[in-house]
């Protein structure tokens, strides 16, 4: 079963285990299993009219920028383009994310990026050979007013087999209302280091954000 995570721009929040927040800027989020939060919505986008497959994503790597259609409003500023890392997470720069995953927010390190699930992925096996069946996509909407960036059946690396697990999840964002939803389809196995398994959230371009 699906799970959703939305955030939200909100000054009044329930405070419950599933829904949390707000930072200093007014983001909270819920999930899907809180009584206000949203409902699960898969949007399959592969191979939908419109939609690109990205194409070069491997171990540790990140492809772009790439156009949003829109202006989207993260935190104070406005983002246009974005780009695609192969662990689980967009970025509105060029600096990729990788092992080990920084906790988030800190004013040091990696920032401006929304992390997904941002964790040890691969799109290439051991012998860097793309991995059959493992796909990204990123569609922006006819009215341009909605990206989705979905990430298909995508694997831990794993050092002794090159890989292992799938992962299926997509970020939505919506120019409406500048609402970020995370929807997590279909999560199989775990990464081979559980002490630093995964990193969910979202960081401005200065990292001074707290929760």
């Amino acid at each position: 079963m699906g799970l959703l995570i939305a955030t939200f721009l909100d000054t009044n929040p329930t405070m419950a285990q599933t829904s949390g927040g707000p930072d200093t800027y007014g983001y909270v989020w819920r999930d899907s299993n809180d009584p206000n939060g949203p409902t699960y919505n898969w949007i399959n986008i592969v191979g939908a009219p419109g939609a690109v497959q990205v194409s070069g994503l491997a171990d540790d790597n990140i492809r772009g920028p790439y156009a949003i259609g829109f202006p989207f409003h993260f935190y104070w500023y406005d983002v246009t383009t974005f780009r695609i890392g192969s662990n689980g997470y967009i970025g509105f720069s060029s600096t990729p994310v990788a092992h080990p995953f920084p906790t988030i927010p800190t004013a040091t390190g990696i920032q401006n990026y929304m992390a997904i699930m941002a964790s040890d992925l691969t799109f290439t096996d051991a012998s860097s050979t793309p991995i059959a069946g493992t796909e990204c996509w990123y569609w922006t909407s006819p009215t341009e007013d909605t990206l989705v960036v979905s990430y298909i059946n995508v694997p831990f690396w794993d050092a002794a087999a090159g890989y292992t697990g799938s992962n299926t999840f997509q970020i939505i964002l919506s120019k409406t209302d500048s609402s970020i939803t995370y929807q997590y389809e279909a999560q199989i196995g775990t990464y081979n280091n559980p002490g630093n398994f995964v990193t969910i959230g979202i960081e401005n371009n200065s990292g001074n954000i707290v929760s």
